[in-house]
Formats: structure tokens, C-alpha cells, sequence
């Protein structure tokens, strides 16, 4: 017999993939597309992450820079879809059940930028300080001032890599 203490956390539970989709159902056409793409392109780059080495990855990312810290230079129409971008990103890795931290962001994110054209730079970084490992490492990706995925606290980081996708004009700075 189910006691009446149990049903709240039940229906809970219930109505939660029930708000997504009233969530999802309420998103603009446009953000439920970019959602979609950026919930695969998250699967995939967590399955490839797993069962791929990153230096077999890496070439995919685009041109290496070395721990060159340039940005693309973007207009105003690129920058309103690395903000898409941006948003799809989140919103997928909020609702993944696999690895969506900040590395398969990052390559959803080059991958999304390369099919909407606009150029832009992955970035891969380390912090050396009181971590339990002794080391953290990140990864984020800039287009012109937009920062697409990783931008939360990546000015903590030291540059150790960088991409820059096809098509991307770059100016030394940082994101």
C-alpha cells in the first residue's frame, strides 16, 4: 500500500517530463529546432569522447592555434546566431542523461557554428591551484564578443589550445 507521504514525491517525478515538453511546446520554432540539433550533437560528442581519443578529434575542431588566445570577428547577424547557439546548447546539456559538461558543449557548439556559418574558436584550458586533482582543465568557445559555450569562468583558465573553425578571421583577444 502506497502511503500518502509517497505521492507527492511520485507526481513530482511525473510532472516533470510533462513540464519539459509544456517547456518545450512554448519555445519559439526556431529554439526547438536548435534544442533538437544541440541535444544529438551532445550525444554524439559524448559517445565520441568516450570512444574516440581527442587527438583523432581535435583535426575536427578546425585549424590548430596553439595556445594562441584569438578571437573570430563576427556581424551583428553571426552574433544573434552564436547567441542561438548559446541558448540550444544550454538547454540541452540542462536536460541530458549522458556527459554534457563543458568539453561536449564546446563541440555541439563548433559543430552547430559551423553548419549556421559563423565563425568561431574553441578553446582549451588549465588551472593549476587547489583542486583535489591539483589541475582543472575546461574547454569554451568564443565567437567575436559571444561566448557560446564555457563562458562562465573561463578568464580563471591559461589558454593551452585553440581552434579556430573554418571561415574565421581572428584578432588577438579574449572572449
Amino acid at each position: 500500500m502506497i502511503s500518502n507521504t509517497e505521492l507527492p514525491a511520485r507526481s513530482n517525478v511525473l510532472r516533470r517530463p510533462f513540464g519539459l515538453l509544456v517547456a518545450f511546446l512554448g519555445l519559439p520554432v526556431r529554439d526547438m529546432i536548435g534544442l533538437v540539433l544541440a541535444w544529438v550533437l551532445l550525444a554524439c560528442a559524448a559517445v565520441a569522447l568516450r570512444l574516440v581519443p581527442f587527438r583523432r578529434l581535435a583535426p575536427l575542431l578546425g585549424k590548430a592555434l596553439g595556445p594562441a588566445a584569438s578571437i573570430p570577428v563576427i556581424d551583428a547577424r553571426q552574433a544573434e546566431r552564436a547567441r542561438l547557439i548559446r541558448r540550444s546548447v544550454l538547454r540541452a546539456a540542462r536536460v541530458a542523461p549522458f556527459r554534457s559538461d563543458c568539453l561536449p558543449q564546446s563541440l555541439a557548439g563548433a559543430v552547430l557554428c559551423r553548419v549556421l556559418r559563423v565563425p568561431a574558436t574553441v578553446f582549451l584550458g588549465v588551472r593549476l591551484d587547489d583542486v583535489p586533482s591539483g589541475m582543472a582543465a575546461h574547454a569554451w568557445l568564443c565567437a567575436g564578443p559571444v561566448a557560446v559555450t564555457g563562458g562562465q569562468s573561463f578568464d580563471r583558465f591559461t589558454v593551452v589550445a585553440a581552434f579556430a573553425l573554418p571561415g574565421s578571421r581572428s584578432v588577438q583577444a579574449g572572449c
